[in-house]
Order: structure tokens, then sequence, then C-alpha cells
């Protein structure tokens, strides 16, 4: 049977208006691999939806792993911190202790008789001329002591030390300053940092200052120190 022109044009049209007549066409002329195409997509689609699902979840696990990490390795830095910080500080405090139980020792090449002083010692005239704010501020010190000059023992002198097992210009300042304090209260001091190593930076201020440096039980500028106390000359 031959099919003019306008029958397959008619079929056409037929086809374009009747859609089940149009897939069953397409069933019938199209390859099964061309059909099974879309069964094959929507498989690949699931798989893939699950893979991403899978590599979500993975990743999620990879990140709270990760965090967990991390806040483990922070925790151990600041556990190391405060480690750290305690040991210096219990460092320091033994400085401390060890400079007020042996000042004797430490300033023994200038000072003779030397001796530790309570605040109590003290209180009340520095009470009488200081601000309750400045008094505290000399308590504060870690060393306060007493002795006579090695130069001339009939000479009673007080001593403000501050300790540091690296001394910088703070130390410096603050000994300094607490000095001058109990020099408005009118006791002769001197001020004098101790401890193991001086920046360079408080060398010079320690020079400019006129606060002698006790560093492993050697004594620096004690001259220029000396030279503050107003009986220095006599």
């Amino acid at each position: 049977m031959t099919l003019s022109t306008n029958d397959i044009e008619a079929f056409i049209e037929i086809l374009r208006s009747n859609p089940e007549l149009r897939r069953k066409v397409f069933v019938a002329l199209a390859p099964d691999e061309f059909l099974a195409l879309p069964a094959k997509v929507d498989r690949l689609t699931d798989e893939l939806i699950a893979y991403r699902q899978a590599s979500e979840e993975r990743f999620a696990r990879i990140e709270a792993a990760l965090h967990k990490l991390i806040c483990l390795v922070t925790e151990h830095e600041n556990w190391l911190r405060r480690i750290h910080k305690g040991v210096s500080q219990v460092k320091e405090w033994h400085l401390e202790y060890h400079h007020q139980k042996h000042i004797h020792a430490y300033t023994g090449k200038v000072l003779r008789r030397v001796r530790v002083v309570e605040p109590p010692d003290i209180e009340e005239p520095l009470r009488q001329a200081l601000s309750n704010e400045e008094v505290v501020d000399v308590f504060r010190a870690d060393v306060m002591a007493r002795g006579r000059l090695a130069s001339a023992p009939d000479k009673e002198v007080y001593l403000v030390m501050e300790v540091s097992a690296v001394v910088d210009t703070a130390d410096v300042a603050r000994a300094r300053r607490r000095a001058d304090l109990m020099r408005k209260a009118g006791f002769e001091c001197l001020a004098a940092v101790g401890g193991q190593e001086l920046t360079e930076e408080a060398r010079l201020e320690a020079q400019h200052s006129r606060v002698f440096c006790v560093l492993d039980g050697n004594v620096r500028g004690w001259d220029d120190a000396q030279a503050t106390l107003t009986f220095s000359e006599s």
C-alpha cells in the first residue's frame, strides 16, 4: 500500500490531535534502549541524590570531628598557657621570697645589719605623710628592708626593692616611685631592683633614675644610688 503525501500529512495531523495515539506510535517506533532511558535517568538521579546525602552526612561528620579536634587543641593550648603562667608565678614568688629571706646576702657588700621591714613597723609615719593609696603602693613592694651603710655604719637607711626574674623598666619605675614615697614620709630610702636578668632598657632607666641593681648577688649602680641620700656627703 502506497501512501500519498496527503495521507502522510493527514496522519501527522491526527497524531498532533491525539496524544494517546502519538504515544503508541512513538513506543512502536522507538528502540528499546531509548525507551529504557527514562528509567535509567531516574535511577541515576536517585543514586546521585543518595550520594549527595551520604557525602553531606560524611562531610558533616568530618566537620564535627575537626571542630572537636580544634576545641581539644585550643583547650590544650589554654591548659599549657595556664601551666606556664602558674609556673612563672611560682618562680616569681620563690624569687621574691628568696630575696626577702636572704636580703643580707644580696646587699651585704654595701649594707650592714640588714633586716626585712614589716609594714606595721613603719605604717604610722607613712599614714601621717601619705594618702591611703600611696601607703598601699609602698606596702606592695616586693622587699622592704633597713640597714646601715657599709661605708658609714652610723647611717641607717631603708631599702625598697622590686624583684623579677627578668627586670624591666616597669620594675625600675615601681622601685623609684616607692622609694620616693618613703622619702616623702621622712625616711632615708634607696631604690633597688633584683633578679636574674636585666633588660637593656631597664639598665639605662636604672642608671638614669639612680636605682641600684642586684643581679645574682652582684651589685650595680650603688654609688649613684647612694648619692640620692641627703646625708650622702656628710
